[in-house]
């Protein structure tokens, strides 16, 4: 999956909702961005098609339906939203245009439309010079093994964003896929750098040494934002010591997050990996089911893989093999789930 990268670009995703003067009524704009902040991704879409159908601000609404549509995981569609909502702006509303033009490249790079991207983003860098653009371009390159021309745009991507700890680890990620992490360290070495001591620098670092597999370090700067209830800390935290086989903090962990942030699907994934791990599966099945019952795209995918994982567990093949079916219509260029739904084709 490569959805993770188009974060950095999601950053602005609700910014530019009243960037533009309307006499109009946006109620239903208004309705499909809070449905898009809470992560329900197909409520918002039916929000915006609406907005659509009674004419309201229409770059704003194709806006919208273009960020729903990525958060779907359809992007060609997401690019046809995007194209729609520049053709409907304003030439005056340059900040709208130049968000819009940063969606439509992520879009295009996330369905493997790389020339389409590089044209987007050269144009975008033609008028101003965006980190976010270098960033995308050079994923491109990346992506068709030019590596240093890569380089050249990811070096001037942190030189206009260095404080950005996020923009460092993407860079890395995408070196990370390619076998290419020992080309990519000047990178996380610039991330650790930043410094800082409140709890988004603590969690920043956990995750730069997560990724490099210091487990330690990473537990260390991860527990001290954890104790200041930082939501993705405590996640990222749980995550590690999962891996690091204490699912007893893990659970602790995850209960601290129910109780001082809310529910949410990833807190409900990492209470199934840990009842999985204890061989309880009807509990982490339990588990599952209160994830996915909150209707929220993000952290749906994990959760119905783990599914499959814990009928296969069961020794529930016939359960297992008619979720994974499901689960490679919904995500079908998942290799993992592609392997998992073949194997269980043989039971």
């Amino acid at each position: 999956m490569k959805k993770w990268k188009i974060v950095l670009i999601l950053a602005c995703s609700f910014a530019l909702s009243g960037c533009t003067k309307t006499p109009k009524s946006t109620e239903n704009i208004d309705q499909g961005n809070v449905s898009l902040g809470k992560g329900y991704y197909e409520e918002a879409l039916g929000s915006f098609q609406t907005a659509l159908d009674t004419q309201e601000d229409l770059a704003q609404a194709y806006r919208g339906e273009g960020i729903a549509y990525m958060g779907m995981g359809n992007y060609a569609e997401a690019v046809t939203s995007f194209t729609n909502a520049l053709n409907a702006a304003k030439p005056n509303q340059t900040e709208l245009i130049q968000d819009l033009c940063l969606y439509k490249a992520s879009a295009q790079y996330q369905m493997g439309e790389y020339e389409g991207c590089k044209v987007t983003c050269t144009e975008l860098l033609a008028v101003e010079e965006l980190y976010e653009a270098y960033y995308l371009r050079g994923a491109c390159k990346m992506e068709e093994g030019q590596e240093q021309e890569a380089e050249a745009d990811f070096d001037q991507a942190v030189s206009l964003n260095p404080q950005d700890y996020s923009l460092y680890l993407n860079i890395y990620e995408l070196y990370k896929e390619k076998n290419l992490s020992s080309d990519a360290g000047k990178y996380l070495e610039q991330a650790l750098a930043i410094g800082g001591s409140e709890a988004e620098d603590l969690y920043q670092r956990g995750r730069i040494y997560y990724y490099l597999g210091n487990y330690e370090k990473a537990k260390e700067q991860l527990s001290g934002a954890a104790v200041q209830s930082h939501g993705p800390a405590i996640l990222l935290l749980s995550q590690v010591n999962i891996e690091t086989n204490d699912m007893e903090s893990a659970q602790t962990l995850a209960q601290q997050y129910l109780t001082e942030i809310g529910e949410n699907p990833y807190v409900y994934n990492v209470m199934a990996l840990v009842y999985m791990a204890q061989e309880n599966y009807d509990a982490a099945l339990e588990q599952i089911n209160k994830g996915l019952a909150l209707g929220m795209e993000e952290g749906k995918q994990d959760l119905l893989f783990n599914e499959i994982v814990a009928y296969e567990k069961k020794l529930d093949f016939q359960t297992a093999k008619a979720k994974a079916e499901a689960y490679v219509a919904l995500y079908p260029s998942d290799e993992q789930g592609q392997k998992e739904y073949e194997f269980l084709s043989t039971r």
